[in-house]
């Protein structure tokens, strides 16, 4: 039986975890890191099933550890997540009877939300305390990249030295915003995007969609089944063609056009919106440049592809990367504008070549 059942794509995240369960060397701290979407926040909850429950090697789904812990109400596993000064508990309990009425809600609050040194001191202190029911007890911190700096270092102790029959997972996507030394003391499970087929996969069977359908959402959602299911959720794919805003890039006559772009994003989408736009400029550029390489594109069917290209070299490589850090920033709370605008600089310099 696999430990990641429900989880798409993750083969090696369930090779290694799977292997050190069976093996009896599972490591006091896991770091899960990879896109936001791709099953950490289920997989936490899949080894913490694994580690309490008694009726499966790995574990059953049906016993009381396994459906208090799916049911996010298990006491002796809890989960830390940013919040902001004027978050409730009720706010939070709201977010936890959504992500587990429909498995994809992001534990998230919105805003420039942060874990602080009180969140820890909580963490800390229950990990003082023998455990309620299980003997084992688990620990999830959510977007652990949001730690304050006092934070993850008053974190590094718990990770030194924890207790026994204690297991903390940090979840992240955006593993080099975190201290090294909080890196060094986790063993590192990298989670990767998914492949579109796969996606589609899983969109027809959860979500009862045509196969068009799910493959234009699997293609849209930059490799993350998280995203895809949202968007089927909500009925639409993202509210900004990708390939409709590099046509407006493409044909921008200035900078200054440039800059009206990147507010109007910001303006219309809003940061969450902004993001849906990268992750599909991302997947989209991809493909551009496999194709022009002479590579089968990843995430589009040839036939979706503009029919112009982003000529291959170090330019398209750099407007990649400029992409990934515009989404990165805006997790630091950098506005959208301020956060897309160099990154549409960076990529319309690679496509000045396209000819």
């Amino acid at each position: 039986m696999m430990l990641l059942r429900g989880v798409k794509g993750q083969q090696q995240a369930e090779r290694l975890l799977g292997s050190a369960l069976s093996d009896g060397r599972l490591a006091h701290a896991y770091l899960f890191a990879g896109p936001e979407g791709t099953g950490k926040l289920t997989s936490a909850l899949a080894l913490a099933s694994a580690v309490m429950c008694r009726e499966s090697e790995t574990w059953c789904g049906e016993c009381r550890h396994c459906r208090r812990i799916a049911g996010l109400d298990h006491p002796d596993v809890r989960i830390t997540l940013p919040t902001l000064k004027s978050t409730t508990p009720e706010d939070v309990a709201e977010l936890m009877r959504n992500r587990v009425r429909d498995g994809i809600t992001p534990l998230r609050v919105p805003g420039s939300s942060h874990i602080g040194i009180d969140h820890i001191r909580e963490l800390e202190g229950r990990l003082a305390r023998p455990a309620f029911e299980s003997g084992w007890r688990v620990e999830i911190v959510v977007d652990a990249q949001r730690m304050t700096e006092q934070a993850a270092n008053a974190l590094l102790k718990s990770l030194e030295e924890p207790p026994e029959d204690t297991l903390i997972v940090l979840l992240t996507s955006a593993i080099q915003w975190l201290l090294p030394t909080i890196r060094s003391r986790a063993h590192l499970v990298r989670f990767a995007r998914v492949e579109p087929a796969v996606i589609a996969e899983e969109l027809q069977r959860r979500c009862a969609i045509g196969r068009e359908s799910a493959e234009r959402l699997a293609a849209a959602s930059d490799g993350s089944p998280g995203r895809a299911l949202a968007m089927a959720a909500e009925g639409e794919a993202p509210a900004l063609d990708a390939a409709e805003v590099l046509r407006q890039l493409r044909d921008a006559e200035s900078e200054t056009d440039l800059i009206g772009l990147a507010g109007a994003v910001a303006k219309t989408e809003g940061t969450d919106g902004a993001r849906e736009l990268l992750a599909g400029l991302r997947a989209l550029v991809h493909d551009m440049v496999r194709d022009a390489a002479g590579s089968d594109p990843l995430y589009h069917p040839s036939s979706d592809l503009p029919g112009w290209s982003i000529p291959c070299g170090e330019a398209a490589s750099e407007a990649e990367a400029a992409l990934a850090r515009a989404e990165t920033r805006m997790d630091r709370h950098v506005p959208a504008a301020m956060a897309l605008l160099p990154a549409l600089l960076t990529l319309r310099k690679a496509m000045e070549g396209d000819g």
